[in-house]
């Protein structure tokens, strides 16, 4: 069976085509799905109120930088705008990069303890979007409400599961949960909500060091937060079609389109530098220059020895290789190449320097 989440862009689909896809499949995959519209069957609400800004903390996960700190910016005042013209009262809206000073934010776990301490005992769950989130307050209370009629559903998104095993993901196997809908993670950009309750025994899990964070280091954080709460034995994400990767009316929050933010940079201006070793030169290397490698002007490959199948085709400018013990690409030696390219030379280590020159607005590079 076709996964429920695939890895080719979701702007490839109409969202009725992707839904009808979701709803078909998940009623194998996915014994609970939630929706706003349609509550699933449960023993009722346990809380005796229905969900609304005061229940809720949202966190835009933002970064200092002028254009994201300022998207950050429009949407917590977007979130702020809603709730007052629908309840008279201001929502708690926090964005990462000023309200919380912890390494690793990105990832989402590093906030759950500071978080937790800076919401009332009122809030019973956390929005966590990204700044190009989409969010609709009166769609997401809803979509809470209807979670908090459902004891199992601990978090909610937007589903992502792979149909193979990945690299990225460290070709991970969950096989124990294929008859339980299998291991899904959400999709960051559509956002995540999450119990304060599990974010609790998250943090219990990590201070009493039986889990420990990798702040330094993250690939995929939704992924990975995903296996986090699959460790500590937690409930998966429960699937909710309120969280969007496609606009629609019914949509509780969907990614925006990224604007644009000044003129396009000219191709020819970029430089790509590639790290790999003399064991790839016949297989990855080959990969790239066969792919987008023919699209760029200035592409250099810094491996760990010359030889046989890294000659550069007339699409690439150099290929230059490095004599470090461990095999790590050197700053100066980019900028050193970088002023080469600008002045027509590619600089080398020793017989390894190589000229370009231009031919029919091409770089050609001599056969080593």
């Amino acid at each position: 069976m076709v996964p429920v989440a695939v890895t080719v862009p979701f702007s490839t689909f109409s969202r009725s085509q992707f839904e009808f896809r979701f709803r078909r499949e998940s009623q194998f995959r996915f014994p609970q799905i939630l929706h706003s519209s349609v509550s699933p069957k449960a023993e009722g609400n346990q809380y005796n109120s229905f969900t609304d800004s005061r229940h809720v903390a949202f966190v835009i996960v933002s970064q200092p930088e002028a254009y994201h700190a300022s998207v950050a910016a429009r949407l917590q005042q977007d979130i702020v705008d809603q709730v007052q013209l629908t309840e008279k009262r201001s929502p708690t809206v926090f964005m990462s990069h000023v309200d919380f000073s912890v390494p690793g934010a990105w990832t989402i776990a590093p906030l759950l303890a500071p978080l937790l301490k800076r919401v009332g005992d009122a809030v019973r769950w956390a929005l966590f979007v990204e700044a190009h989130t989409a969010v609709r307050c009166s769609q997401l209370f809803s979509a809470l409400d209807a979670a908090d009629k459902n004891p199992h559903a601990a978090w909610i998104g937007y589903p992502l599961r792979d149909d193979e095993p990945t690299i990225i993901h460290h070709f991970a196997l969950f096989e124990e949960l294929d008859e339980h809908g299998g291991f899904v993670y959400p999709y960051f950009a559509s956002g995540v909500a999450m119990r304060t309750e599990l974010m609790s025994k998250i943090v219990n899990e990590i201070e009493s060091g039986k889990k420990l964070l990798e702040g330094d280091f993250s690939i995929d954080p939704a992924f990975e937060l995903a296996r986090l709460v699959h460790a500590i034995k937690e409930p998966m994400l429960t699937p909710d079609l309120s969280f969007c990767v496609i606009s629609a009316d019914e949509c509780a929050t969907y990614p925006r389109h990224y604007d644009t933010c000044g003129s396009a940079i000219p191709e020819e201006s970029i430089f790509f530098a590639v790290k790999t070793w003399s064991g790839f030169h016949s297989t990855r290397v080959k990969v790239v220059k066969k792919t987008w490698g023919k699209l760029v002007t200035n592409l250099l490959f810094f491996s760990d020895v010359a030889g046989e199948g890294t000659v550069a085709d007339d699409n690439v400018t150099a290929i230059e290789y490095m004599d470090d013990d461990e095999n790590e690409i050197v700053t100066d030696e980019i900028m050193k190449s970088l002023k080469c390219i600008r002045v027509g030379k590619v600089a080398g280590k020793g017989k390894h320097a190589q000229e370009w020159r231009r031919s029919s607005g091409k770089p050609v590079v001599p056969t080593l």
